[in-house]
């Protein structure tokens, strides 16, 4: 998929929240291309949503302890 149709698509995305983020250095296994890229990525763009009670909506989402 070139990088302009995907930026295209994430544009139509409708979602509570969204972040686009590109791997320039890799292809299809960004994970063993860029690992340190996708932890990073992980940790400070999806963990605070996870850990965060204030981003989850209570009527629909419940915290798991």
């Amino acid at each position: 998929m070139s990088s302009q149709l995907a930026a295209e698509w994430f544009a139509r995305l409708e979602a509570p929240e969204k972040h686009l983020v590109w791997f320039e250095d890799s292809a299809h296994e960004m994970l063993v291309e860029e690992p340190g890229k996708v932890f990073l990525t992980l940790v400070n763009e999806v963990r605070p949503l996870a850990v965060d009670p204030a981003n989850m909506r209570a009527a629909e989402l419940k915290p798991v302890r």
